[in-house]
């Protein structure tokens, strides 16, 4: 009877020993993990082997482990990959194995992966990565990076990067997008997008010379509305403007539905570069989805005008009152 209850003892013991082993941290099914995770557990005798496999069949060689643990934790020094899912399990040395499954989070937050619609200047955004001294983003029009095209952005410590001018994207085309961590080397999913067709914008007036040294700049767009609004720039200067020279000079957003702008006074006798950039509503803020040509005009005349009273002058007597005055300028305009 004795060895009968000390039977029973023994196996209510290994029975709760095995209920009480289980996976803690990261749940077992646990997403959006961090590539660094601390591993915790329950399970019987402090002397524990951790494995952690990408593979569900736990086979091969293990992409991390530690061996002979005192406690019921490990804590890596060596990141996983992100956006992937991994499989672990801890075996003690009562033979007590506990496994379980989590996907590690993906640092990608927008555009949104296969979105349609994205601006020719598109702003990327993603998450902190721990430890992170910063990120360096690559654009390509394939998923291998190799395209001639393909340009990277270095966006220091920021979790964003703006496609610049210089970088503008091709309307109605598919592009992928990856960001490296600059310290571990730690690189996020590759994800894609569409850019949206691009909208066409064609200076109208005005056409050199220009009399007026206060002209009205109008264009037009195809397609027009649908929440499009417009950006004019102006700028002094002989030759076409680079992309630091356009942002130095006049820089005006459009009022909604207009496509005009009266300019203040211009100086006579120069050259005014200027052009038009089509924006909408993109994620909270308006985005490039189109430029026009840069368009040049002259102000007429010199750039002062030289004014000459002809009558009343030379100390001459006025024999009417009121009477008229009158004078002449150098120049036509």
């Amino acid at each position: 009877m004795k060895r009968l209850i000390l039977k029973v003892s023994l196996l209510l013991l290994f029975i709760t020993a095995v209920i009480n082993a289980q996976v803690v941290t990261p749940a077992d099914g646990a997403t959006d993990v961090s590539a660094l995770p601390t591993y915790t557990w329950t399970a019987s005798t402090p002397n524990y082997d951790v494995k952690i496999y990408d593979n569900s069949g736990m086979t091969g060689a293990a992409v991390d482990s530690a061996m002979a643990l005192a406690t019921e934790t490990y804590i890596p020094t060596v990141p996983l990959k992100n956006n992937k899912q991994y499989w672990w399990k801890v075996t003690d040395a009562g033979a007590v194995t506990v496994t379980g499954t989590f996907t590690t989070f993906d640092y990608l937050v927008s555009p949104a992966n296969t979105i349609t619609g994205v601006p020719l200047q598109p702003r990327l955004d993603w998450n902190a990565v721990t430890g992170a001294t910063g990120y360096t983003v690559t654009i390509s029009k394939n998923s291998t990076f190799t395209d001639p095209a393909t340009f990277t952005i270095n966006a220091g410590t920021n979790l964003y990067a703006i496609v610049p001018e210089s970088n503008i994207l091709d309307a109605s085309t598919v592009y992928y997008w990856k960001v490296v961590e600059t310290a571990t080397g730690l690189v996020s999913a590759t994800w894609s997008f569409q850019t949206s067709a691009s909208v066409q914008i064609t200076v109208n007036n005005p056409i050199s010379p220009v009399a007026y040294l206060s002209p009205y700049l109008t264009w037009y767009s195809n397609p027009t509305g649908s929440g499009i609004r417009y950006r004019l720039q102006l700028v002094q200067q002989t030759a076409s403007p680079d992309t630091t020279q356009w942002a130095s000079g006049v820089n005006v957003l459009i009022p909604q539905y207009q496509s005009g702008y009266q300019s203040a006074p211009l100086v006579g006798g120069k050259t005014y570069w200027w052009r038009v950039i089509a924006l909408r509503l993109y994620n909270g803020n308006y985005r490039v989805y189109g430029y026009s040509t840069p368009s040049s005009f002259t102000t007429a005349g010199g750039t002062s005008v030289v004014c000459t009273p002809s009558y009343p002058t030379g100390g001459i007597t006025v024999t009417m009152a009121p009477f008229t005055a009158y004078w002449y300028v150098d120049q036509y305009q």
